[in-house]
């Protein structure tokens, strides 16, 4: 019978399927597959998808009976379940469910049907996690939860952990000198754990302009570089005059952004400018649908940190490790380090899943 679907994702299908559908993008695809897939029941057919795909994919699928999610075997993206006393949500990410009490995250090779008989969870395979950590650094909302942890604590472990690893010498004599500043609004909380930390003084010295969107995922450098310039506001009740910035960001792609911040910081008299980043270097593309699609345009891949500070005139570049960002996380959410995706970082993809 007819039904509709959703997908996020990617799933790269190898080029014997795109052969037989040579104008169809990954989702459409999926659909042609499932039109053909035999099985007496949605669950058989939904089943041998998830046997025979490994591709990267959350699905929510609706029959005329029936609502049913699910996702591939390695849980990259967020799909959630939410329960009021109307029924059942499910969304990529729990700040979605809104009047919806969250339940919990929906597995990696599992199903989960609604209708009106309630609600039913199949497990089809053991999943084998490979979750995206660039999703907790910089696109989940973060008020956001991931197994029942807010997205926003993690962001603040993770500038607690950025400080543990400062080795800028702070004293007496230049603590009332040094100002945090947290890049708006991903930034923030790891700006705000690093200041914390170091009991230094935060101020929200750049606020972010709301009628702006995310220059991240604009499609060229000339319309990424026009929405960087509109992209912040200065709070005037704060001053930076003379004083020794550190800038928190979450990360550091092709950077525009960040240039943007540096020469606001020294129109208003910043006296060093220390950039601190709460995640690795962005050294590789994204396989599995993040817009990142030539090493090229990838600032780390043309310079060093210390080419960094020379070309842009700062004081200091530095990132947190990738071993302390997986520690960090997967110890807050309770997954074990091997189980997340950090191809982006130079970790490498997982063979299976490009095919």
């Amino acid at each position: 019978g007819t039904f509709h679907l959703v997908h996020n994702g990617n799933i790269n299908f190898n080029s014997r399927i795109k052969e037989l559908y040579p104008k169809l993008n990954d989702t459409k695809i999926l659909v042609k597959i499932i039109e053909k897939e035999e099985g007496n029941t949605w669950r058989e057919v939904i089943g041998n998808i998830i046997k025979t795909i490994p591709g990267i994919y959350n699905v929510i699928l609706s029959t005329k009976d029936k609502v049913i999610a699910f996702k591939d075997r390695y849980n990259m993206r967020p799909l959630c379940l939410g329960k009021n006393k109307y029924g059942f949500c499910i969304a990529s990410e729990s700040v979605a469910l809104k009047n919806y009490e969250y339940l919990k995250e929906i597995k990696g090779g599992q199903i989960v049907e609604i209708s009106d008989m309630g609600i039913k969870t199949f497990n089809v395979l053991e999943n084998e996690y490979r979750i995206c950590l660039f999703e907790f650094i910089y696109f989940l909302n973060p008020k956001s939860k991931f197994n029942n942890i807010e997205v926003l604590s993690l962001r603040h472990s993770l500038g607690n952990e950025l400080a543990r690893e400062e080795s800028y010498h702070i004293d007496i004599k230049n603590k009332d000198n040094i100002v945090v500043i947290g890049s708006p609004d991903t930034g923030i909380p790891s700006g705000q754990g690093f200041a914390e930390s170091l009991d230094l003084c935060y101020q929200q010295f750049l606020e972010k302009n709301k009628n702006r969107g995310r220059s991240f995922i604009l499609g060229d450098d000339k319309s990424r570089a026009e929405e960087c310039n509109k992209k912040f506001l200065v709070n005037p009740d704060f001053s930076i005059n003379d004083k020794i910035v550190f800038f928190i960001d979450d990360s550091i792609v092709r950077g525009n952004t960040t240039k943007r911040i540096i020469t606001l910081l020294k129109e208003y008299g910043a006296r060093e400018i220390h950039i601190r980043i709460s995640s690795p270097k962005i050294i590789d593309i994204c396989k599995f649908g993040i817009d990142i699609p030539t090493k090229e345009e990838l600032v780390m891949n043309r310079m060093n940190e210390k080419q960094y500070e020379e070309e842009y005139q700062i004081q200091s570049l530095r990132y947190l490790s990738l071993d302390r960002m997986e520690s960090v996380i997967g110890k807050s959410l309770g997954i074990s380090r091997k189980s997340f995706c950090n191809g982006c970082f130079g970790g490498g993809y997982e063979k299976e899943l490009l095919d």
